[in-house]
């Protein structure tokens, strides 16, 4: 589930960029929602939440 938010962000920064036009400022705060969306992907899933596919019991 995680991966999809991180792929849906990351689609909305470059959706942003080309269609509407966003520069600057607006498209950086859309870049860094995005790359928190992936550190917390790659970190808080497997450290923070128990599941199938993480080690967060280990």
């Amino acid at each position: 589930t995680w991966a999809f938010i991180t792929w849906v962000a990351y689609a909305a920064y470059l959706h942003a960029r080309v269609t509407a036009g966003w520069k600057g400022r607006r498209a950086a705060y859309l870049g860094l929602i995005a790359f928190i969306t992936f550190v917390f992907n790659y970190y808080g899933v497997n450290i923070f939440i128990t599941g199938l596919h993480s080690y967060a019991g280990v």
